[in-house]
Formats: structure tokens, C-alpha cells, sequence
């Protein structure tokens, strides 16, 4: 009867440090699991150099509207949209008939003018040779060398008047300002125009040239990076429906004020566009690379908790616990975040952190998968 028992002990014996060990390892498991998985990331130095990529807008170097200076008659015109044009070209011609008349009138009061000058003036000496015979007065002497020196006056004027009228008159023939593409016409032979531009004289745009052969390409700085945008910094600028088509420029001008709503700065770069890449209005991207004088580090933005007492990484401690680190932020790029304050390189902190993690818990690091 002892053999049973004997059995039956050996087998508990057996058994028994199985059993408890088993057990010990569930409760290590269990609490393993009970444990928040975190993935760890630590803060990077940005490089000394960064990009910086904006939206632009492609202006033409010189874009002007043309309007007549004298009123009138479409007689004819020469250019049509897209032609180019050089500097004095003969855009258009106006007819002008009122013009010419009172041109014409002007011209023979000039010389009606000069006539009775010639007249007075003669008239003048003689009453003046007069004067020492004492046929005559002082007073009238006076008269008459007064009157000679009205009439030369009325010369002037007549002179004056005739050269105002050949002026506008040269109007009539309508010239470009400078070389460029002509962008729009807007007359047609025998059409009435205004002369002037404003809305009171009914002025109508004639035609409007622009000069491509060089751009200005206008951005929008933000105020953060405005410090590195200066005078002479290299850009590129893209097309962004025209891939691997770009242009090489520098920044030609600045604002020298930050815009109080947008809080940006504007420059405009300028390009060589001779082979006609862009076309003025259109849309383009302008690629700055920036200087960083102070490198600063930098973390994923998806490391970032947004608490209401401020912006904090959760940083994992030596054992595996949580501390709340509040730090300052710099620039931001959307997918990186420059941390200003608060932060080391041997700091781990938890990326994409759940909204439920508190200070002093206890998490379990574990890598990320590739591509997670």
C-alpha cells in the first residue's frame, strides 16, 4: 500500500515546480500586456541648410495697358493679340478731323500773329526815331513800344498753342512703349475713342503689352523664414503642369515690411524667360534654399501632445515610465517640428502618443514595424 503513495508523491513533486512556474510566467504575460506599447524617437539636429517651397505668381517684367491721347476715329491698326512688337512700333492710327482744324487755325493765328508783331515792332522804332524831333510824346512813344512787346507775347502764345495741338495731334498714331508681346487688342476699324483713361472721359484700353522675355516671379514669405529671404538668394522656380521644367533666379527685391495680416513678406524673384517657359498670370512653385545659422532640433509633429496647460512630449524614463516634458516650438513643416526648449537628443519620446497617456505610467517600448 506505501508504493501508491509513494508514486503519487514523486509525481507532485514533479510537477508541482512546472505548475508554479507556468503560473509565474502567465502573470509576467498578463502584466506585459496590461503595459501601453509605445514606439521612441529621438530629437535630430536640423541640417544647416533647409528648403523652402511656395506658392507664385508669374508676372511679366514690364505689363502696361494702352490707352489714346487724343480722341477720334479707329483709321486703322496693325498688331493683333500675340504678335511682338518692338519699342516705337506703330500699333494703331487714329483719325482725327477736329484736331486737324484746330490745328490748322492755330497755325494761321501763329502767323497773323507774327504779322502784327512785325508791325508793332516796326511801328515802335519809328515813333522811337520820332522822339528826338519832339514830334511826339514820351507817352505815346510808350504806347507804341508797349504794344510791340503785347504783340510778341501773342507771338508766344500762338506758338505755344500750335505746339500743344502738333503734339496731341502726334497722338494719332498710337506706339508700343517698349518691346513685348501684344496680350489683348480691343478696337476695330472705324470705332470711336476717348481720349484717357479714367472712367470720367470713357477712355477704353486700346491694346496691352507685355514684355516676357524676363519674369517677375512674386511670393509670399512667411514671417519665421523672412529673416533668410534676402536680396541675392538663389531660388528655382517650377511649373507645376510643365515636370522638370525650371528656371534659375535670384531674389531681386524685397518689402522690407512684414504684411500685419498675412504676416508675410513679399519678394519677387527675377528669371531669364527668353525660351518662353512660363507665361505671365500664370500659376508656379519658387524653391528657396534657406541658411539655418542656428540648426535647431527637430522632432516628427505626430510626437506632439496638445494639453491645455501647453504643448508637451511624452518622454519614456529610464523605468519605462512616463514624464510629461513641456517644451517651445519653432518653425514648423508640416511633417517636422523645430523644438526651441525643453528637449535633448537622449531623450526618448513616445511617438504618436495616445490622448489617454499620463505622467508617471508605465510603458512598454516596443520598434516600430517598417512602414508603420
Amino acid at each position: 500500500m506505501a508504493a501508491p503513495f509513494l508514486v503519487a508523491g514523486v509525481l507532485v513533486a514533479l510537477l508541482l515546480p512546472a505548475r508554479i512556474h507556468a503560473q509565474a510566467g502567465l502573470r509576467q504575460q498578463t502584466q506585459a500586456q496590461a503595459l501601453t506599447p509605445v514606439a521612441v524617437v529621438h530629437a535630430q539636429t536640423g541640417p544647416a541648410t533647409r528648403e523652402l517651397l511656395l506658392p507664385a505668381r508669374v508676372m511679366a517684367f514690364a505689363d502696361t495697358p494702352i490707352y489714346a491721347r487724343t480722341s477720334g476715329y479707329v483709321k486703322r491698326w496693325t498688331v493683333d493679340i500675340g504678335a511682338p512688337v518692338k519699342a516705337g512700333q506703330l500699333l494703331a492710327e487714329i483719325e482725327a478731323p477736329e484736331l486737324d482744324d484746330s490745328l490748322r487755325q492755330a497755325q494761321a493765328a501763329q502767323v497773323r500773329a507774327v504779322a502784327d508783331a512785325d508791325l508793332a515792332r516796326v511801328t515802335a522804332e519809328r515813333w522811337q526815331a520820332l522822339g528826338s524831333t519832339e514830334a511826339v510824346t514820351r507817352q505815346e512813344i510808350d504806347q507804341k513800344v508797349a504794344d510791340a512787346q503785347a504783340k510778341a507775347a501773342l507771338v508766344a502764345q500762338a506758338q505755344a498753342d500750335v505746339a500743344r495741338l502738333g503734339k496731341t495731334a502726334s497722338y494719332k498714331q498710337v506706339l508700343a512703349p517698349f518691346d513685348g508681346v501684344v496680350t489683348a487688342r480691343n478696337l476695330e476699324v472705324g470705332t470711336l475713342i476717348n481720349a484717357g483713361s479714367s472712367a470720367a472721359s470713357a477712355g477704353v484700353e486700346l491694346f496691352h503689352i507685355a514684355s516676357s522675355s524676363r519674369l517677375r516671379i512674386a511670393a509670399d514669405v512667411p514671417e519665421a523664414d523672412a529673416y533668410a529671404a534676402t536680396v541675392g538668394q538663389p531660388a528655382t522656380v517650377e511649373a507645376p503642369d510643365q515636370p522638370g521644367r525650371m528656371l534659375a533666379g535670384t531674389i531681386s527685391r524685397r518689402a522690407e515690411a512684414i504684411d500685419p495680416v498675412a504676416r508675410t513678406l513679399h519678394v519677387e524673384v527675377d528669371v531669364d524667360n527668353r525660351e518662353h517657359v512660363f507665361l505671365p498670370g500664370s500659376f508656379a512653385q519658387v524653391r528657396f534654399r534657406l541658411a539655418d545659422n542656428q540648426p535647431r532640433l527637430s522632432l516628427p509633429s505626430t510626437a506632439l501632445l496638445m494639453r491645455p496647460e501647453g504643448v508637451r512630449v511624452a518622454v519614456v524614463r529610464a523605468d519605462n515610465t512616463i514624464a510629461l516634458q513641456p517644451v517651445r516650438l519653432g518653425r514648423n513643416s508640416g511633417t517636422q517640428v523645430q523644438v526651441l526648449e525643453g528637449l535633448t537628443p537622449a531623450m526618448a519620446v513616445v511617438l504618436n502618443p495616445p490622448d489617454s497617456l499620463l505622467a508617471g505610467q508605465a510603458v512598454q517600448v516596443v520598434t516600430p514595424q517598417a512602414g508603420a
